[in-house]
């Protein structure tokens, strides 16, 4: 299980899964990661390859996504997948959350 952090400097957040996780039932726990390079500059933040990646995966699958975390997440795939980080064959499932509203603070958004 990977997750991604959208926030910059969230090196705690582990540790905060870590208590989660030992507040749980559950008798067996899958591997995990959260990776933390793929904020763009911060929560809400975007940067240009954010921003373009959106755009054009906007406009080929017709799905609308938001910079402040499906945005980040979807970009996150295609470069784990596109530079090698997974392999083409690894199975993966992305859950859009939602969050369009979001997308109202994005002037460059606004005609996508």
């Amino acid at each position: 299980m990977v997750g991604i952090s959208a926030l910059k400097g969230a090196g705690d957040l582990e540790r905060r899964v870590e208590q989660v996780l030992a507040g749980c039932a559950a008798t067996q726990i899958a591997d995990w990661r959260i990776l933390h390079e793929y904020h763009c500059g911060g929560f809400a933040c975007s940067n240009a390859p954010l921003r373009n990646f959106m755009l054009e995966f906007e406009n080929v699958h017709a799905v609308p996504l938001e910079p402040v975390y499906t945005g980040k997440m979807l970009y996150a795939i295609h470069q784990l997948l596109e530079h090698g980080g997974w392999d083409c064959a690894t199975s993966v499932l992305a859950i859009h959350t939602g969050g369009l509203q979001g997308r109202r603070g994005y002037s460059w958004l606004s005609s996508a």
